[in-house]
């Protein structure tokens, strides 16, 4: 309970400092980022995304930023919002595998399987040791046990 509060503290102690530095420079994209990533971890994902997308505007061709603007739209339940933040990463950079496993966890989360193991296979394409990839193409098995799952024309079935 005391490395919660500690915790909390901390995360006050950043938001302040980066409200402080903002107030004298606004365009400073990547205390913005820092005041977001404090608010994500505060889990106010609202003012989370609103740093995020003040750093965007500051630095567009930074696919970090686009990534954390994902993930917090995520946290928030929007779907169509947090896959166009990733999808605005491999715009950037489309061997960004991060981003791919990003936009399959979004579509696994809805339980749209054909396109999450898309997405985890794009992933495993430009890295494939990404274990986390693995992982959820395996949950996509589980989840649709014997019937038939459909992507780009072929089949793929859990053989158990």
């Amino acid at each position: 309970m005391a490395e919660n509060v500690y915790r909390e503290e901390l995360l006050d102690e950043v938001v302040d400092a980066c409200i402080k530095h903002l107030r004298t420079h606004p365009n400073d994209h990547g205390k913005l980022f820092s005041l977001g990533n404090a608010f994500f971890l505060k889990k106010q994902y609202d003012k989370a995304v609103f740093c995020f997308i003040k750093a965007v505007n500051q630095n567009p061709k930074n696919p970090v930023y686009y990534t954390h603007l994902g993930h917090s739209y995520r946290e928030l339940g929007d779907r169509e919002q947090a896959v166009s933040a990733y999808e605005s990463v491999l715009s950037l950079n489309s061997k960004f595998a991060d981003a791919h496993f990003n936009i399959g966890l979004v579509f696994f989360e809805n339980k749209i399987f054909d396109k999450a193991m898309s997405s985890f296979l794009n992933a495993l394409q430009i890295n494939s040791k990404y274990a986390a990839a693995r992982y959820y193409i395996g949950r996509i098995f589980e989840e649709v046990k014997n019937r038939p799952l459909y992507l780009v024309g072929r089949h793929f079935y859990n053989n158990k």
